[in-house]
């Protein structure tokens, strides 16, 4: 039971470091608002997509995620971001 425990927690710990769930989740939000405002991802998609080279390094994943979020309020308010 506590290697089950163990693993439980190693996994989540990997999810974290390389980009998770949490932090992707602000470039999903990015990714999203910039197609519902007529924009187009393409060229965003190899940096903050799922593959991006964002998600390859812990470090660089923070990064990204705090700039998406950034990008994200830099959106006009009632686009509804």
């Amino acid at each position: 039971m506590r290697a089950i425990a163990v693993a439980v927690v190693m996994a989540a710990a990997l999810v974290g470091c390389t980009g998770g769930s949490s932090t992707m989740m602000e470039c999903d939000r990015y990714l999203a608002c910039v197609v519902k405002l007529g924009g187009s991802t393409a060229s965003l998609e190899s940096t903050y997509g799922v593959n991006g080279t964002c998600w390859e390094d812990p470090a660089e994943a923070e990064k990204c995620s705090v700039r998406c979020k950034m990008a994200v309020a830099a959106f006009p308010t009632d686009a509804g971001c």
